[in-house]
């Protein structure tokens, strides 16, 4: 039960495929005028692209809303769907965002993007690749490096859609050397004990350092991977 006052609403995106946009929105106070737009977050939950993990959704978006922020949880497609598909499907709820901007409140030059996982994958890659890129980027455990490895093969594999992965498809899919003085600044945040992408964050912390750009990286001793908010 949502206990938060809010305007809920559900946008879809793809009829077809299932993609839609489920939009946690502050309701407006007739008798308040705070004269200014509320920032966002649009979120991306883990699931390797093969499943949209729910403990990575409904309750990011309830912890961010009475911060003051708009949150928009993305459902994009899983396999049999290769990338970038699922890169198009967020930059066309960017674009959702950017056209309702005006009557949900949302300030267009304050939307962070947050990844889980393979959310966090995707999350980057719209940091680094649409055009219409966030103004920030929060990553979870985010599997933004693809070693050849037991584990990450499972993605790998979907997102090449090859039943047997090699290095160079590892390198393709790796993220990190696309990092450039453009990429919004970012949070990051991993755990030692994570053996799945635990690794990931700390490549993309020591690009954005060589660039002396700004970011954030938390190293958490204890916490399996997808802990979502580890509460």
């Amino acid at each position: 039960k949502r206990i938060y006052p809010m305007i809920f609403k559900r946008i879809d995106i793809d009829t077809e495929n299932n993609v839609y946009l489920n939009c946690y929105l502050h309701e407006k106070e007739p008798k308040w005028d705070y004269g200014f737009d509320r920032p966002a977050v649009v979120v991306c939950p883990g699931g390797g692209y093969g499943m949209v993990s729910q403990r990575e959704a409904e309750v990011i978006a309830l912890h961010f809303l009475p911060e003051g922020f708009n949150v928009f949880v993305l459902t994009y497609t899983v396999k049999p769907h290769r990338f970038p598909t699922q890169l198009r499907e967020v930059a066309a709820a960017m674009e959702t965002i950017y056209e309702n901007a005006d009557a949900w409140n949302t300030d267009v030059e304050r939307i962070a993007i947050m990844g889980f996982s393979a959310g966090g994958h995707l999350a980057l890659s719209s940091g680094l690749l649409a055009d219409n890129k966030p103004n920030a980027m929060i990553l979870g455990y985010p599997a933004t490096a693809c070693p050849n490895m037991p584990g990450m093969n499972y993605m790998l594999k979907l997102l090449c859609g090859k039943e047997e992965v090699t290095d160079a498809d590892a390198v393709a899919f790796e993220l990190v050397h696309q990092i450039n003085k453009d990429t919004p600044p970012a949070f990051l945040a991993a755990t030692a004990e994570d053996m799945l992408t635990g690794f990931g964050a700390l490549p993309v912390a020591n690009a954005y350092s060589r660039l002396q750009k700004g970011y954030e990286l938390h190293v958490f001793q204890y916490g399996p991977h997808g802990y979502a908010l580890a509460n």
